[in-house]
């Protein structure tokens, strides 16, 4: 078995925008890899808040296992995650479960580019956020 989505491994550089439930939005740098790591996708990114002083980096690093066809699994610090997987469309998603939180992102895949949605039901500030992301394969 191959890691999932082989084809669109690399990385990718490009720019969000967060909007929270106080009407409260930023733009901020994005910098994406993903890579095989055995039979497993690395999902490896950084968030740089250029507009907002003093805010520190955001980065997250998944090992995303498959554990059925389109399904896949990953462990963040005693956490367990979940995903799944389309390569007929592009579809990357996850789901991190995190104790009083859920943080969820989508990414599509389209030729040299990724679209990237996500949503977390608190943010530093105690507010519902969401993203989106483009991003161009690098």
């Amino acid at each position: 078995m191959t890691a999932p989505l082989t084809d669109l491994l690399g990385h990718y550089e490009g720019t969000g925008t967060w909007r929270d439930t106080t009407g409260t939005h930023h733009a901020y740098g994005v910098r994406l890899t993903l890579e095989a790591r055995g039979e497993a996708l690395g999902l490896s990114f950084r968030h740089v808040f250029h507009e907002e002083a003093g805010q520190p980096d955001v980065t997250l690093d998944l090992t995303l296992m498959p554990t059925a066809p389109g399904l896949l699994a990953f462990d963040l610090g005693g956490l367990p995650g979940r995903g799944h997987w389309d390569g007929a469309t592009g579809v990357l998603a996850y789901q991190v479960p995190i104790p009083g939180n859920l943080v969820e992102a989508t990414y599509l895949f389209d030729g040299g580019t990724a679209r990237v949605a996500g949503s977390s039901e608190k943010n530093a500030a105690g507010h519902h956020i969401m993203w989106t992301e483009t991003l161009t394969r690098a």
